[in-house]
């Protein structure tokens, strides 16, 4: 298993933090948002838990659900940045490993914060968040628990068809999309798979395969020709969000079906043809 040892950011400058309601108190890790998509939820009294405690000099102290966690915390209003972030080298094998190392990306791209009674959620870029319960508190009634994302039974005859690649946008920045970007889905005679092919960017071909779980699609062995074209943003940006879980919605309008492909880099819009 790969194993974030050490992991250092710049440091950043600023006074002590002084929020009591954050530093009042140690938290424990109740749900994890890794990617934005997906949702891990945790218990707090389970072996895999990592936990954080922010002291009001701004020292940060916790525990990874494996490894010893230390850091320094500089907050303004409700932004919060962690620099200086490290842990201990002890190896974790199985669930542990997997939820360390999700829980220092994520904390690594915290920037902002919110306490809600004995709740406190870490927003990271992209959707990510990490949400933690007061150490010593009564379990959450589910109505305070932050709400999984809607999931729609999407089948794969539903996404089947040539769609028009309208937009695509890769964090803030939207690209310019030629008009002869279209991408084809077809079902693949499974319950879930479908295979994608098509023009990314008007310019290289693109084929895949693609698993629809739920409403998400998650893309693999997605290739394209190397021809080099004189605007290859859109596609470029498009490689990378297939490289991601993508949540599907389509939108019936007047002027036909829009399909819109949500993930934690960014989103692409098509319409049908």
């Amino acid at each position: 298993m790969s194993l974030l040892s050490v992991l250092t950011l710049l440091a950043v400058a600023g006074g002590p933090v002084s929020d009591p309601a954050l530093t009042g108190t140690g938290w424990t890790l109740r749900t994890l948002v890794p990617d934005g998509v997906t949702r891990l939820d945790l218990a707090p009294d389970g072996p895999s838990a990592p936990t954080l405690r922010v002291a009001p000099g701004g020292q940060v102290s916790g525990h990874t659900g494996c490894n010893l966690l230390s850091g320094t915390a500089t907050l303004e209003g409700s932004r919060v940045q962690l620099g200086r972030l490290g842990v201990t080298r002890r190896a974790c094998p199985g669930v542990a490993g997997t939820v360390e190392t999700a829980y220092l990306r994520v904390l690594s791209q915290v920037v902002r914060y919110r306490v809600q009674g004995q709740t406190l959620t870490l927003y990271a870029r992209g959707a990510q968040r990490l949400v933690f319960q007061a150490n010593g508190a009564a379990p959450l009634p589910p109505a305070v628990q932050p709400p999984a994302a809607p999931s729609t039974a999407l089948r794969p005859a539903q996404l089947a068809g040539e769609w028009q690649v309208q937009a695509v946008t890769l964090g803030t920045q939207t690209s310019r999309v030629p008009g002869e970007a279209a991408l084809t889905l077809t079902p693949d005679g499974t319950t879930t798979g479908l295979r994608l092919s098509g023009r990314a960017g008007g310019c290289n071909a693109m084929n895949g395969q693609a698993e629809l779980r739920g409403d998400v699609l998650h893309f693999s062995g997605v290739a394209t020709t190397r021809m080099l074209c004189p605007d290859m943003a859109a596609e470029n940006a498009l490689y990378r969000l297939l490289g991601t879980p993508l949540r599907a919605e389509v939108q019936a309008g007047p002027g036909g079906d829009t399909l819109v492909w949500t993930g934690s880099l960014g989103r692409v819009t098509l319409k049908r043809r």
